[in-house]
């Protein structure tokens, strides 16, 4: 009897916990043949979330989900019009700081002559055999990249085939080419800046995850949509999925709305 008693208390406690449905849809930000707003419109109009989580930052959106500048990218205009059709609650998730990051330390520029070092010290073979295997591996893996980004829609987008190509991506991007800065030394100029580029890019993804547990316990018992760079998705759904348990969230692809 007792332990009958326990058992019931357990249910009693596990059901009184609101369980929160989780979707993370990695998108493309501007238009390709099979994505643009309409896909994206489609998909959280099927699902018809309570919150809906956008990869913006306080330049592009403030705390209330209010957007500050007009964009032409795809998921501020699908929102827009989600948000014309029933009252969605809409926040940013991204680190608030990101674009104020970027210009204060010239991240694009510095990165676009990174590149090109990287890719006249390969072309002078000036590397050693290691390095040359991993920026061969780099190329590969952006040919790969490059063609399922032009080709593939909203569902492949987000396949698990998908993440794993882009992690590995991210992967050489960061660590396969600080190793090849610290053991070449035409590139050692550059360890510092990628570095602080690999840094940047793990700190951001560990601040959106936090974001989203933050809104997930904000929004308990709520379908929450996060949109974001598909680049990102392997890293939050990797994170949250550790998460997900203690957090009573259940993450449940789009497709599964259908």
């Amino acid at each position: 009897m007792k332990r009958l008693l326990i058992a019931t208390l357990v249910l009693i406690t596990q059901f009184s916990q609101a369980q929160t449905y989780l979707t993370i849809i990695g998108t493309q930000h501007n238009p390709t043949d099979n994505v643009n707003s309409q896909s994206i419109y489609e998909q959280l109009n099927k699902i018809k979330p309570d919150v809906v989580l956008m990869e913006q930052d306080s330049s592009t959106m403030n705390d209330d989900g209010e957007f500050l500048i007009n964009s032409n990218e795809l998921e501020p205009t699908a929102v827009k019009r989600l948000e014309k059709d029933y009252n969605v609650i809409v926040r940013p998730f991204d680190y608030k700081n990101r674009n104020k990051f970027y210009n204060d330390n010239q991240i694009f520029t510095k990165e676009n002559r990174f590149f090109h070092s990287m890719d006249s010290v390969y072309s002078n073979k000036l590397m050693d055999s290691l390095s040359y295997c991993v920026y061969q591996n780099m190329i590969e893996i952006n040919t790969i990249l490059n063609t399922l980004n032009s080709n593939a829609d909203l569902k492949e987008l987000n396949m698990i085939t998908y993440q794993q190509v882009s992690k590995l991506r991210q992967d050489l991007n960061y660590n396969g080419f600080l190793g090849i800065c610290y053991r070449v030394k035409y590139m050692q100029q550059w360890a510092k800046s990628c570095k602080q580029d690999g840094d940047f890019w793990t700190f951001r993804n560990n601040t959106m995850v936090d974001n989203i547990l933050k809104y997930c316990d904000q929004f308990k018992g709520k379908k929450i949509v996060v949109l974001t760079g598909a680049m990102h998705k392997y890293f939050l759904s990797d994170a949250i999925g550790k998460k997900q348990k203690a957090n009573h969230i259940i993450l449940k692809d789009f497709w599964e709305y259908n």
